[in-house]
């Protein structure tokens, strides 16, 4: 914990402070495929399924591998985190005009009003996500996707559970 502590915040103070991207262009199904593989094992202690929808084919984005691969870690990890035993997390790859969408769906219990309103600021703790989450993750997701020119959009869904969306230019 004290190694992943330590990376996000890393990655936070290098964006913050102007850090130059090496990008190449990266195919989003594989990029999503390799990000699924590195979380398998902790969704499979809480038997959770990962599906991967894939509307449109062939989606590719100007990246900084390394950095993106933690942003989308970061997303699927915290769905893992907070959703139940027998469950489900669904990836979704779309586009809507020149942007292109990864939308990380789960059925957790979603976030309090506080929550979301407090998503991308560290270290803030609220009533369900009070564990050992220092709340770095969300924040350096945003900062990984507004250095790539993107953004994040975190929204709770009526029929419970969360909809991360990674959009990208």
């Amino acid at each position: 914990r004290l190694e992943r502590f330590s990376t996000t915040a890393l990655d936070i103070t290098q964006l913050q402070t102007g850090y130059k991207l090496s990008k190449k262009t990266i195919d989003m199904i594989e990029l999503t495929e390799q990000c699924i593989a590195n979380n398998e094992e902790d969704a499979k202690k809480k038997r959770i399924s990962i599906y991967t929808e894939v509307v449109k084919k062939g989606m590719t984005v100007e990246v900084e591998k390394k950095i993106i691969k933690r942003a989308i870690n970061n997303i699927i990890n915290n769905s893992i985190k907070f959703t139940g035993e027998d469950k489900m997390i669904r990836l979704k790859l779309y586009a809507d005009g020149d942007k292109k969408i990864l939308e990380v769906i789960d059925e957790g219990s979603g976030f309090t009003q506080q929550a979301l309103d407090n998503l991308f600021r560290p270290f803030c703790f609220y009533d369900e996500h009070s564990d050992e989450n220092l709340g770095l993750s969300l924040k350096a997701t945003k900062h990984i996707m507004e250095a790539h020119n993107g953004e994040i959009k975190v929204k709770n869904l009526d029929e419970g559970g969360t909809s991360v969306r990674l959009i990208f230019p």
